[in-house]
C-alpha cells in the first residue's frame, strides 16, 4: 500500500525540478565565446576574471605565490585593453588619431607596452576634452585616477614577455635576459586596492565625457538639428513611452523646471534650456538655443 504521505518517485514536480537543474548546469557550462567578437568585450571578460580572483582567493588563505605570474599577467592584459579601447573611443570623437610615442596607430595597437600606452592614453584624453570644451573638473578627476593608474603601472613594471615566460630571447634563441627581478616583491592587497581605482578611471573617462558624445552621436543622425549647444543634460537615457511622459512631468514637479513648449524647458538652476527628445531607443535631453530653430 503507498503511503499517501510519502512523495512519489514518479512525482512530475520532482523529475521537472531535477531535469530544469540539469539542464541549467549543462548551460551554465557551455561557453558561447564566439560572442565575444570584440575587444570591449574581451576587456570585460578579463576584467570579470580579476574582479572574481580578488573576491574569492582570499577566502581560500592560501599564498599568492601559487597564482601570481598568471594573474599579473591577466592584470595587465586587462590594463592593455582598457586603454586600447579609450584610445579608439576618444580618437573616434577628437577627430584624430595622432600618436606620440609610436610610428602609427597600427603601431600602438600592435604594443604591450603600457607604459607606452598609458602615455597614448593620457594624450587622448586631453585632445578629445579640449575638443569638445569639456570642463577643467573633470580632467582634474582624470589626472587623480590616471595617478593611480601610474602607480599600478610602476609596480607592475610589465613588459610584453613578463610574468609569461622566465626569460626574454632573441630571434636566435639566445637569452637576453631574464624576464623578471628574482627579488621583486608585490603586495597584492596594494595591487588589489590600485586595480579598484584604475577600473574606475577606464571606465570613467568616457562617462565623463558621454554627454558631449552622446550629443555628437544624436547630432550626426540628425545634421539639420541646429539649435544644440554641443551637450547633453546627462547621459542619453533608455527610451519606454511611459518613462518618457513621466520625464517631461518630472522636470516640473522635482526638478522645478519651466516649459517653454512642447518639449522644451528652461532650468532656472543652469540658466539652460533642454529640449527633450528621443531617438534609436534613446532619451536626449540636449542643451538648446531656443531662438534656434
Amino acid at each position: 500500500m503507498v503511503d499517501a504521505k510519502k512523495k512519489s518517485p514518479y512525482s512530475t514536480t520532482q523529475m521537472t525540478k531535477t531535469r530544469r537543474q540539469e539542464l541549467e548546469e549543462k548551460s551554465r557550462n557551455q561557453a558561447y565565446i564566439g560572442w565575444a567578437s570584440s575587444n570591449q568585450a574581451i576587456w570585460g571578460q578579463y576584467e570579470r576574471m580579476v574582479e572574481f580572483i580578488f573576491a574569492e582567493y582570499d577566502k581560500t588563505n592560501r599564498r599568492y605565490d601559487e597564482i601570481a605570474l598568471p594573474l599579473l599577467h591577466t592584470i595587465s592584459h586587462c590594463i592593455e585593453l582598457a586603454m586600447k579601447e579609450n584610445i579608439i573611443f576618444f580618437n573616434t570623437y577628437s577627430g584624430s588619431s595622432q600618436t606620440f610615442k609610436f610610428e602609427n596607430f597600427t603601431s600602438l595597437m600592435k604594443s604591450h607596452d603600457l607604459d607606452l600606452l598609458s602615455t597614448e592614453f593620457q594624450a587622448a584624453y586631453y585632445r578629445v576634452q579640449k575638443k569638445l570644451s569639456v570642463n577643467d573638473e573633470e580632467k582634474i578627476q582624470f589626472n587623480t585616477y590616471f595617478a593611480k593608474l601610474e602607480e599600478l603601472l610602476a609596480l607592475l613594471d610589465r613588459s610584453a614577455e613578463t610574468f609569461r615566460y622566465a626569460h626574454k630571447l632573441n630571434k636566435d634563441g639566445s637569452l637576453v635576459k631574464p624576464s623578471i627581478d628574482q627579488n621583486k616583491k608585490i603586495d597584492f592587497q596594494e595591487i588589489k586596492k590600485l586595480y579598484e581605482g584604475v577600473k574606475t578611471l577606464f571606465i570613467g573617462a568616457p562617462n565623463s565625457i558621454g554627454h558631449y558624445t552622446d550629443f555628437i552621436d544624436y547630432q550626426q543622425a540628425h545634421p539639420k538639428f541646429k539649435r544644440g549647444k554641443g551637450y547633453l543634460y546627462c547621459q542619453r537615457l533608455s527610451y519606454d513611452p511611459w518613462y518618457f511622459e513621466h520625464l517631461h512631468e518630472m522636470v516640473v514637479e522635482e526638478k522645478k523646471w519651466i516649459k517653454v513648449r512642447e518639449h522644451v524647458y528652461f532650468d532656472p538652476e543652469t540658466m539652460e534650456n533642454y529640449e527633450i527628445t528621443h531617438w534609436n531607443g534613446d532619451i536626449y535631453i540636449i542643451a538648446i538655443h531656443p531662438n534656434k530653430k
